[in-house]
C-alpha cells in the first residue's frame, strides 16, 4: 500500500463514520491519528530523514492498521443494516486495540494534540441523511478495499455505485502537506473537516533531526514539532516479522536431516515471498508448505477474541456456541465469504413451456407456487395434484402502477380466484449444501406456530419448530391445525374476515405470503477436542461441555486445510494474528518426482433428501387476497434433526408474494391474468389423482398453536354467515393463451378486451376504437382500457400531464414496462428495519436462547 493508497482508503474512512451509528466519534480519531502518522512519513521519506526500505517497512505497519480498521468499521456498517454478528462490546474492544498500537507510534502530546484540533472541528463536519442503500454501498466499498471473497454478492447497482465511488476516491486522493514560512498546513480529507484547510501548531525552529535506530545523524532538517514526531523504531520494526520454518533441506548436501531457520521478512511477505526467503536462506525450495493445524482457545466470562496476537490469545466465551465462534472467527481474518445483509436477491424461473416466471430461486432454495383442487371440509383428506404453476412477476418491473402498499415491501404479485386452493414446494440447490431454514407466513402469521413473523419474543407455547427444511420438507399444503394435519391454503379477500391473519391478528394488514429463508452455517473446518483429546461437540457452548474460566480446547485443522495454497490475500501478518505470534510454518519435500495419478411435472415429485409508475391508490383491501383455512390434508411437518444454532440467523433473507385478484392484476399489468384450469368439470371428472406419502419412518412436529387449531374453514365461516358457497369463477372466462374470435369479426383472433363492457376485439377493431376516440366497435361505449392477452397495450392520453394516471401507460412507457418484465429476473428486495426476518424456534432451544443472546 503506498501513501496515496493509504490516504484514499483512510477518505473512505472518514465517509463511513458519518454514516455509522455508533463509535463514530472514535473511528473518526483513530483516522485522524493514522492520517497524521502517514503524512508524517510521505513527508520525512520527501527530506530523506528515512532511507526507501524502511520507509516500506513503515507503510506495511500503517498498512495493517487501515485494514485492521476498515474491517471494523465494516462491522459496524452492518450494525446499521441490522446485522448483530458483532456486539458493541467486541468493537468496542476491537477499536481499543487499535488505538492502542496506534499510540505506541506518538508521543502523548501528539495524541492530545491531534484530539483537540479533532474536537474543534466536531460541530462542522456535516452530518449526512442516511438510507439503506447508501449503508449498503459503502460496506461493498469496503469490500474492494479489503478484496474479500464475495458470497452471495450485492445488488448490481450497489456494487456499481461502490466500485465508482472506489476508483473516485483513489483519483481524489488529496496532496502530502505543504510547507511554508515554517507552517504546516494540510489539506483535510472530504468529509474529515468543514474546512477546506487546516493550520495544525507551528512547528519549532529549525533542528538536527536523529535517526535513533540507524544511528546516523542526517543533516539539518526543516521546522520539527513535536505533533509530527512519530516513533520511527517501533513503526519500521513493526514492518519485520521473524518466522520458524522446520523441516528444512540443505542445498547442495547430502545431509538428509531435517533443519530450521529464522526467517525475517517484511510483516506482509506472501507465500511466494516465503519460498524466496528460504531460497536465500540456502536451503531446498519445498514442494509443500504447511501452517500449524491447531489452534489453542482459552474459555473466557469476558468477550470473545478472534484475534491470535492480542493478550492471551484466541478466546471463546462460556456461553458461546463453538460453531459460532469458527464462523465469527473465519469472517474476522477474511477466511469466509463477506455477507450482504440488509437485502435479498431472487432470481426468477422460467417456465420453458409457457415462457411464464414461475418459481423464485433465494439463498439456493427454490419455491414453486401450485394450482389445486379445493378439498372438502370433512375428514382428512390426501394430498391433491398440481394443476398447474402460478405465474410470477416482479413488483419492481412494475413500479408506476403497484399500489405503494406492496412497492414498498418488494416482492412479486401472483394472481389468484377468490376460493382458489394452492400448495407450496420447496427444494433446496445441491450447489448450496444442506437445507436452508425457511418460515413460511400468511398475512404475516407463521403457518407453523401462529406468532407475528415481526415478532422477537419466542411462542408462548412450546412450539416444536416454526420452520421447515428445504430439501427435506418437499411442500406445504397449509396452516398446522393438528399433528400430522394441515388446513388448506384458500384464497379470501383481504378484510372478508374469512382469512388467517384476521382470525388470528384482528387485522387485514399483509395478505399473501411471507417467507424467511436462513441459510445454513458454513461447518467447522476441523474437529474441536479439549486438553485430554477428548471431542467436543461444535453446536455446544464450553458451558454446556462443562468447560470453566481459563481452561483451554483445541482446534485440530485437517492436514489438507493447512497447506499453502496459491491466493494472493495470504500474508504472514495475518498468519500470525490467526494462529499464534509464535505460529512457525513446516517444510515438505516429496520423496521423488513420479506420478502416482490424478487427482417439475404436474404430479407431485416424491424424491426429496434427507438432510444429515404514478401509484394506483387502493384505499381498502378489495383487491387483495390473503389465504383462509380449507379442508383438512393429512401432511407432516418434518422434524429438523439440527439444532436453529446450525443456521445463520443474522443473515436471513425475506420476500413477499403479494396475492392479487384478477381485476387488480390486470389493471396493473395491463394484460389478462392466465385462465385458471379449475372448472366444475374437473371436481366431478373421473381419474383425478389424489396422493399419499409413506412417510412414517420420518420423525415429526406434534405440538400444535392454539390459534392455528381455532382458527375456522371457510365452509365453517359460510356457514356461521349463513352464506352460500360461491359461485364459479372460471365461467365465461378467456384464456390469454387460446385467444377467442373477435366479438364483431369472429373469424378473425382477437388480441385485447375493452373494459368494462368486455368485448372482445381483433387488431383492426382495436385501431377503429381507438381512431374513434375510445369507442368500443360493436357497442360504441366508451372504453377506459384496452386490456391486452399477453403484452400491456398503450393508452392514448390527449391529457400530457396525466399520462401516468392510474391505468395509463404511454407507448414509451410500455415498451419499457414490457422489455422490464420480460428481462428482469433478478429482484432485489431491500431489507427495511420493520420487515427484517425474526429468529428461529425449535423446541429445546428457548432456554439457551435467552443466554445465546446475551452475547
Amino acid at each position: 500500500m503506498s501513501a496515496s493508497d493509504a490516504l484514499s482508503a483512510l477518505k473512505t474512512l472518514y465517509d463511513v463514520a458519518n454514516k455509522v451509528k455508533d463509535n463514530k466519534d472514535e473511528l473518526i480519531r483513530l483516522s485522524k491519528r493514522i492520517e497524521h502518522i502517514v503524512n508524517t512519513i510521505e513527508e520525512s521519506k520527501e527530506r530523506d530523514v528515512i532511507r526507501p526500505d524502511e520507509y516500506n517497512d513503515a507503510l506495511t505497519s500503517i498498512s495493517n492498521l487501515i485494514t485492521r480498521t476498515q474491517k471494523v468499521a465494516q462491522r459496524l456498517l452492518k450494525r446499521n443494516l441490522g446485522d448483530r454478528t458483532w456486539n458493541v462490546s467486541e468493537i468496542v474492544m476491537e477499536l481499543r486495540r487499535l488505538n492502542e498500537d496506534v499510540h505506541s507510534y506518538l508521543s502523548v502530546h501528539t495524541v492530545r494534540t491531534l484530539d483537540l484540533i479533532h474536537t474543534s472541528n466536531v460541530e462542522k463536519q456535516a452530518v449526512l441523511a442516511n438510507n439503506v442503500e447508501e449503508v449498503m454501498i459503502k460496506v461493498a466499498e469496503l469490500d474492494l478495499f479489503l478484496r474479500t471473497r464475495i458470497g452471495d454478492g450485492w445488488a448490481p447497482s450497489i456494487q456499481l455505485q461502490a466500485q465508482a465511488n472506489f476508483i473516485k476516491s483513489r483519483a481524489l486522493t488529496p496532496p502530502p502537506p505543504i510547507l511554508h514560512d515554517g507552517h504546516l498546513f494540510e489539506r483535510s480529507l472530504p468529509g474529515a473537516d468543514s474546512t477546506e484547510e487546516s493550520l495544525l501548531p507551528p512547528r519549532l525552529p529549525p533542528s538536527t533531526f536523529v535517526d535513533t535506530f540507524s544511528q546516523d545523524t542526517l543533516v539539518p532538517t526543516a521546522a520539527q514539532s513535536e505533533l509530527d514526531t512519530v516513533n520511527f523504531k517501533d513503526l519500521v520494526q513493526s514492518g519485520k516479522l521473524t518466522v520458524k520454518v522446520t523441516g528444512l533441506k540443505l542445498r547442495n548436501s547430502n545431509d538428509l536431516s531435517s533443519n530450521s531457520c529464522d526467517l525475517q521478512v517484511k510483516a506482509n511477505a506472501s507465500q511466494d515471498d516465503i519460498w524466496d526467503a528460504i531460497k536465500n536462506a540456502g536451503f531446498l525450495s519445498p514442494n509443500r508448505l504447511y501452517e500449524e493445524p491447531e489452534l489453542c482457545i482459552t474459555v473466557t466470562d469476558g468477550n470473545s477474541d478472534y484475534d491470535a496476537s492480542s493478550p492471551g490469545g484466541l478466546k471463546v466465551n462460556r456461553f458461546e456456541p463453538l460453531l459460532w465462534w469458527w464462523n465469527k472467527y473465519t469472517s474476522y481474518h477474511g477466511l469466509a465469504p463477506t455477507t450482504t445483509p440488509g437485502h435479498t436477491i431472487a432470481q426468477l424461473k422460467n417456465d420453458h413451456t409457457t415462457m411464464r416466471k414461475t418459481g423464485v430461486d433465494v439463498a439456493g432454495v427454490t419455491f414453486l407456487f401450485h394450482r389445486t383442487l379445493r378439498v372438502p371440509d370433512t375428514g382428512i383428506n390426501k394430498l391433491p395434484a398440481s394443476l398447474g404453476v402460478f405465474p410470477l412477476l416482479p413488483v419492481d418491473s412494475l413500479s408506476r402502477s403497484v399500489p405503494s402498499i406492496l412497492r414498498n415491501r418488494g416482492g412479486f404479485l401472483m394472481p389468484m380466484f377468490r376460493r382458489e386452493a394452492m400448495w407450496v414446494a420447496f427444494s433446496q440447490s445441491e450447489t448450496t449444501g444442506a437445507g436452508a431454514a425457511v418460515k413460511i407466513s400468511v398475512g404475516g402469521v407463521n403457518a407453523l406456530s401462529g406468532i407475528s413473523t415481526s415478532s422477537l419474543e419466542p411462542p408462548k407455547f412450546r412450539a416444536g419448530q416454526d420452520y421447515i427444511v428445504a430439501g427435506k420438507q418437499p411442500w406445504l399444503d397449509g396452516i398446522v391445525s393438528g399433528s400430522g394435519v394441515v388446513r388448506q391454503f384458500v384464497a379470501a379477500d383481504l378484510g372478508s374476515g374469512y382469512t388467517v391473519e384476521e382470525q388470528v391478528t384482528g387485522k387485514a394488514e399483509f395478505g399473501g405470503f411471507q417467507f424467511d429463508i436462513f441459510p445454513r452455517r458454513p461447518g467447522v473446518d476441523g474437529r474441536f477436542a479439549n486438553h485430554a483429546g477428548q471431542e467436543l461437540e461444535s453446536i455446544s457452548s464450553p458451558s454446556e461441555l462443562k468447560l470453566l474460566n481459563g481452561n483451554q480446547l483445541i482446534l485440530k485443522r485437517p492436514r489438507d486445510s493447512t497447506r499453502f495454497e496459491p491466493r494472493n490475500e495470504w500474508s504472514l501478518a495475518d498468519y500470525k494474528r490467526r494462529v499464534s505470534p509464535t505460529a512457525t510454518i513446516e517444510a515438505w519435500y516429496e520423496p521423488s518426482r513420479s506420478a502416482t495419478g490424478v487427482f417439475s411435472s404436474n404430479a407431485r415429485d416424491f424424491e426429496f433428501c434427507t438432510v444429515s409508475g404514478g401509484s394506483l391508490i387502493i384505499s381498502d383491501n378489495s383487491f387483495r387476497l390473503g389465504f383462509a383455512a380449507g379442508g383438512q390434508i393429512a401432511q407432516k411437518i418434518y422434524k429438523d434433526e439440527n439444532s436453529p444454532r446450525v443456521y445463520d440467523e443474522q443473515h436471513g433473507h425475506r420476500f413477499h408474494v403479494h396475492v392479487v385478484t384478477p381485476e387488480l392484476w390486470e389493471t396493473i399489468t395491463g394484460i389478462l391474468p392466465p385462465i385458471t384450469p379449475i372448472t366444475r368439470d374437473m371436481y366431478t371428472r373421473r381419474g383425478v389423482n389424489w396422493y399419499t406419502i409413506f412417510d412414517d419412518y420420518v420423525d415429526s412436529i406434534t405440538t400444535v398453536s392454539e390459534a392455528l387449531s381455532n382458527v375456522l374453514s371457510v365452509t365453517q365461516l359460510d356457514g356461521l354467515n349463513l352464506a352460500s358457497p360461491a359461485e364459479s369463477q372460471s365461467e365465461n372466462l378467456i384464456d390469454p393463451d387460446v385467444p377467442p374470435g373477435c366479438s364483431l369479426h369472429p373469424n378473425a383472433m382477437s388480441s385485447c378486451v375493452f373494459r368494462p363492457c368486455g368485448h372482445l376485439a381483433c387488431t383492426n377493431c382495436l385501431g377503429s376504437a381507438m381512431l374513434a376516440g375510445s369507442k368500443c366497435s360493436k357497442c360504441r361505449v366508451g372504453v377506459e382500457k384496452f386490456v391486452g392477452m399477453q403484452t400491456p397495450l398503450p393508452v392514448i392520453s390527449q391529457n400530457t400531464e396525466s399520462i401516468h394516471q392510474a391505468g395509463e401507460w404511454s407507448v414509451k412507457e410500455t415498451e419499457r414496462l414490457a422489455a422490464t418484465a420480460a428481462d428482469s429476473n433478478t429482484v432485489i428486495i431491500i431489507h427495511h428495519l420493520q420487515n427484517r426476518p425474526s429468529p428461529l424456534y425449535s423446541l429445546g432451544t428457548l432456554n439457551t436462547r435467552k443466554r445465546a443472546k446475551e452475547l
